[in-house]
């Protein structure tokens, strides 16, 4: 059996069949293949219009109903970090791959640009790398982003110190510049990358 053609459907017609443009089969075929991708098209936006990635305002605010998280004054970028630690808390089986990958999630990162580590204090852990850019992007604070992962952590278990880890460095060149590491124009004002964010102790918040 030949392949169907998506594109032409008067194509997949027998030979016997009149198939130039002008004939009545090929307008009303070509007339039922526009009328697919016009139905494909319209499923594909309302898809994209629920997803959570894309959702804002009033759809937004439903997805946090769903999942029991209450907005107050986030924004829409804000809420969606939100909404995504809610999830994955409740995804969650509190294993360091399961940590790890619910913090990729709800940070848009990759596994190597987190990581975690045991503190030597019982029920203590650090998180010694996380990266600023997810963090500033969406413009939360240090603070509400501690708040977010503790939640994901398992129940008992304490956020003891966190690094959020920077982009900026110094170039070995003069007048190098770097959009995501550095700058070199320091009377103009060019500057590039972001200072990271350090703090210890177990009363952070």
């Amino acid at each position: 059996m030949s392949e169907f053609v998506k594109d032409n459907h008067v194509k997949n017609l027998p030979d016997v069949f009149c198939k130039s443009k002008e004939s009545n089969n090929f307008k009303l075929l070509e007339l039922e293949r526009l009328t697919l991708v016009e139905y494909r098209k319209t499923l594909q936006e309302l898809f994209n219009m629920i997803k959570l990635e894309n959702a804002t305002g009033k759809t937004l605010d439903l997805y946090g109903e769903t999942v029991g998280q209450a907005r107050g004054r986030a924004t829409d970028e804000q809420y969606i970090l939100m909404i995504k630690a809610k999830l994955m808390q409740n995804l969650s089986n509190g294993s360091y791959p399961s940590v790890l990958n619910s913090l990729c999630v709800t940070f848009d990162c990759e596994p190597s640009q987190i990581y975690i580590e045991e503190s030597q204090e019982p029920c203590m852990v650090n998180v010694i790398k996380l990266p600023l850019e997810a963090i500033v992007k969406i413009d939360i604070s240090p603070e509400s982003t501690t708040k977010l992962i503790k939640s994901i952590l398992p129940v008992g278990i304490t956020l003891q110190n966190y690094l959020y880890e920077g982009t900026f460095t110094f170039s070995d060149y003069e007048d190098e510049y770097n959009e995501n590491e550095g700058f070199c124009d320091v009377e103009g004002g060019t500057l590039g990358g972001y200072f990271g964010i350090a703090s210890g102790g177990i009363d952070v918040i």
